[in-house]
């Protein structure tokens, strides 16, 4: 049995977390390789490509450009120059503050991608991806640490080209080189745990087992029906034999498309909590602007609150104002270490802020088990907040009773927790066992 997960994004650590929380350590693979999962997971691509794998990030001032060029970075991204001439854009890895450089898009003379180049966590190039004209992705080519050319893939056609030293091996899709690569590794076949309709599904077709695979969908399903999620349900996939589903309503209307001739079930995870939230009163707010709703009006009818207002930039002197107030604290520019002490300081997280949000902070907070407060204007990430926490800013007098009782009332506090634990689809251990039986 293995786990072939699609892509190393926050829904697939979930999922893998919880199936470790109950002591299921069984092979995991990461199709969609970015060169930055961690050490006990792989992909076809590191494998083939890994030598001593020794290093660190390669921080963004340290890409190599020609003579007389520049780069200026701050906090968020950075950009090449040749003069005044745009001449690249460095990705950062998250979190971005650290200035990890993940990505180089090079630019030609008329502002278009031509390529971009792949940095892994041990800050060496280990692919390149060439576009044409068109906007088109041609070739990718990885590389080893060393700079040998290892695996080239045809974007257009989908062959691979794989160089094993002892001699070349070419592939008419992604999913033969995949399949390859599973039985170079020696893993056992016999059943597989898939989380996408892409490449993890089409190698559950190419095996000759019946009934033994199980799908994890974690995405809502929506109105369409994904065309190879039919072939599931009728019967032409035959290797997959269950479905789990961690959307309720994605659940409920897969039953009633089913007819119980599949076995569906519904799921959710085991979240790992980085500590318990101790009934306080400090409320959390981080952004990258100084357009926070209702801002004032919450500072002055909740002195029982200290708000901690944090950016990781310089703050407008419309921020700078509200170190005045009392139950006030400003972090300007604030550094990483100081960021993770107010999470373990925070029990409250008002996400309040408009524009983008900062460093996955709805998410953040849930782990640090803050409870999360907003406007229905300015939320930013719903699956982790409770929807009887977001508020209309014209009913704002009833966000802060809420937050009153929830200060002055730590067993109503707690229960508030608790709702937004099943928000988020929370599993207990037993329960995620008997889901997997």
């Amino acid at each position: 049995m293995i786990n072939l997960f699609d892509r190393n994004d926050q829904a697939t650590w979930d999922l893998y977390f919880s199936l470790k929380a109950i002591g299921e350590e069984k092979p995991t693979i990461i199709i969609q390789d970015d060169g930055w999962l961690p050490d006990n997971l792989e992909s076809p691509w590191n494998y083939f490509l890994r030598e001593d794998c020794a290093g660190h990030p390669l921080f963004f001032n340290q890409i190599v450009v020609p003579d007389l060029w520049e780069i200026r970075g701050d906090n968020s991204s950075a950009s090449i120059y040749d003069y005044d001439r745009r001449a690249g854009e460095i990705v950062y890895a998250n979190p971005k503050n650290k200035r990890w450089v993940k990505e180089v898009k090079w630019f030609d003379y008329t502002g278009k991608v031509r390529s971009i180049d792949y940095y892994n966590c041990f800050g060496w190039r280990f692919a390149q991806e060439t576009i044409n004209l068109a906007g088109q992705s041609v070739i990718k080519t990885y590389y080893t640490q060393t700079g040998k050319e290892k695996i080239v893939e045809n974007l257009l056609t989908g062959d691979i080209i794989l160089n094993t030293n002892e001699k070349i091996l070419n592939f008419m899709s992604r999913t033969d080189f995949i399949y390859y690569y599973l039985c170079q590794r020696g893993f056992q076949l016999d059943c597989i745990r898939y989380n996408s309709l892409s490449y993890p599904f089409f190698i559950s077709l190419k095996r000759q087992t019946v009934q033994k695979d199980l799908l994890f969908w974690q995405e809502p399903l929506g109105q369409t029906m994904p065309g190879n999620m039919k072939l599931i349900f009728n019967g032409q996939a035959k290797q997959t034999k269950r479905i789990i589903f961690f959307e309720r309503d994605s659940y409920e209307n897969a039953k009633k498309i089913s007819g119980n001739k599949l076995d569906i079930n519904f799921g959710g995870y085991i979240y790992q909590y980085k500590r318990k939230n101790s009934y306080g009163k400090n409320g959390l707010i981080l952004t990258n602007s100084d357009q926070l709703e209702k801002i004032e009006v919450l500072i002055k009818r909740l002195p029982e609150m200290d708000f901690k207002i944090a950016a990781v930039t310089e703050m407008s002197d419309k921020l700078e104002q509200l170190r005045y107030y009392k139950n006030v604290t400003l972090y300007p520019n604030i550094t990483q270490q100081q960021l993770n002490d107010l999470w373990y300081k925070c029990d409250f997280y008002l996400d309040i802020n408009h524009q983008g949000e900062l460093q996955n902070a709805i998410r953040t907070a849930f782990d640090y088990n803050l409870l999360v407060v907003g406007f229905e204007n300015t939320a930013h990430n719903r699956h982790f907040t409770a929807k009887d926490k977001l508020f209309q800013p014209q009913h704002v007098s009833t966000m802060i009773e809420e937050l009153k009782r929830c200060l002055k009332d730590p067993i109503y506090m707690q229960k508030q927790l608790e709702h937004q634990a099943e928000t988020a689809n929370q599993a207990t251990l037993n329960q995620y066992r008997q889901l997997l039986e």
